[in-house]
């Protein structure tokens, strides 16, 4: 079971804090405390604990009201990109770290990094990936809300130039009902098609197959009945998917069609696909 931080959870929670949910391995709906749902005792240290709410939970929670509302400076605040950025890098980390020691030493490390070297960390992915907030469709007063995966986050493709086989991945993570905090591979030459972002987050957020369970907006609980909910839920994940799956056997077909003809494909730092350039030797005079 992944780890999301309690505080990430709170615009879904109904009363008395409570959260409802679908599981999809039981095919049934439940209610849970927010404190308890996708709680992991004993999985960190203290240090690490301490760490992470100084230098994610905390700036992250205080600056959630800026970001829903869209202010437009929010983001220029380094010890909040810093946060929002780290969340969502290390959130595959820190959910591995219920189940994967590797994982869990891992983020040890990255607690133990003093300040500067961490900000020079964040300034190295900030190169690689472009942090946004992202706003699902709305149409007068009314909005397509957002679920809320186990997994924390949720992956989704871009059409992308920049990448040989035309798309990259991205991910996301839920930051209120009504948007999401996403992170891309970096876009200096407008090569990423961002229009498809807004409408297709709201879908998205149910997350993959990694999902085993997503938390559902209590207005969209009590609007339809449980059956017809269900069905819904399981369509969007397997279409979200179905997408990824697809993307990662172009891929994968892309880099046997350049293998062919001698060019050796390999991923870049933010998952693109490149072709390798050889070294070429120059002869010594």
């Amino acid at each position: 079971m992944p780890f999301v931080s309690r505080f990430l959870t709170k615009p879904w929670e109904g009363a008395e804090r409570y959260l409802s949910f679908f599981d999809f391995e039981s095919g049934r709906f439940a209610r849970a405390s927010s404190r308890s749902l996708f709680a992991e005792r004993e999985i960190n240290t203290p240090a690490v604990e301490l760490w992470l709410k100084r230098t994610i939970e905390d700036p992250l929670a205080i600056a959630r009201p800026r970001l829903v509302v869209a202010d437009p400076k929010a983001l220029d605040d380094w010890p909040l990109f810093r946060a929002a950025l780290l969340m969502l890098w290390m959130q595959g980390v820190r959910s591995k770290s219920v189940d994967l020691e590797d994982a869990r030493q891992e983020l040890d490390r990255l607690a133990a990094l003093p300040e500067q070297e961490l900000d020079h960390l964040v300034a190295l992915l900030r190169e690689e990936f472009d942090l946004q907030l992202v706003f699902t469709s709305s149409r007068k007063e009314q909005f397509a809300p957002l679920f809320f995966p186990s997994s924390g986050l949720f992956p989704f493709v871009v059409n992308d130039r920049n990448c040989v086989s035309g798309h990259s991945f991205a991910l996301g993570m839920p930051l209120d009902l009504h948007c999401a905090l996403v992170v891309t591979p970096a876009d200096s030459g407008g090569l990423i098609d961002r229009t498809r972002l807004s409408p297709s987050i709201a879908d998205s957020s149910v997350g993959v197959a990694r999902a085993t369970r997503v938390v559902v907006p209590p207005a969209v609980a009590h609007a339809m009945s449980e059956p017809d909910l269900a069905k819904i839920l399981r369509g969007l994940r397997e279409n979200a998917q179905s997408l990824i799956d697809n993307v990662a056997e172009k891929r994968r077909l892309v880099a046997e069609m350049y293998a062919l003809t001698g060019v050796k494909l390999s991923e870049d730092a933010s998952g693109r696909l490149k072709p390798e350039v050889p070294m070429v030797r120059v002869p010594t005079p």
